[in-house]
């Protein structure tokens, strides 16, 4: 599970990372990726991450959340392998079929996380 001071949860933060950067895409996954200074916890700046999974993927709240919890849990396993400082917003595409495939989503997730510089 994704700690709270790794989320994104504000819509003011949201708006600034959607404000301020460009969409990386891969098949079914867009990321937005935002240099955040101002973040600082214990002397050092954290990564932040967002997801955004809306009715187009489908209708059932249930089916949006569990695609949410798997992109949860792949930030989570992937937050060592990551630099500092930044705030990326995730946006699942229409393609996910349920059910989900936890592979093809980390798959996706890792090369969007390559395409933005941000993976050690």
């Amino acid at each position: 599970m994704l700690p709270t001071k790794y989320r994104l949860q504000k819509s003011v933060d949201f708006q600034k990372v959607f404000k301020n950067s460009k969409p990386i895409k891969t098949e079914n996954l867009t990321f937005r990726v935002f240099r955040n200074t101002q973040k600082v916890v214990e002397d050092e700046t954290l990564i932040r991450f967002g997801f955004i999974v809306s009715n187009k993927i489908d209708k059932r709240a249930t089916r949006r959340n569990a695609l949410k919890r798997q992109l949860r849990q792949i930030a989570a396993d992937l937050i060592s392998e990551l630099e500092n400082g930044y705030d990326i917003v995730t946006v699942a595409h229409r393609d996910f079929i349920y059910p989900y495939e936890q592979q093809e989503i980390r798959k996706q997730f890792r090369e969007g996380l390559r395409k933005s510089g941000i993976l050690k």
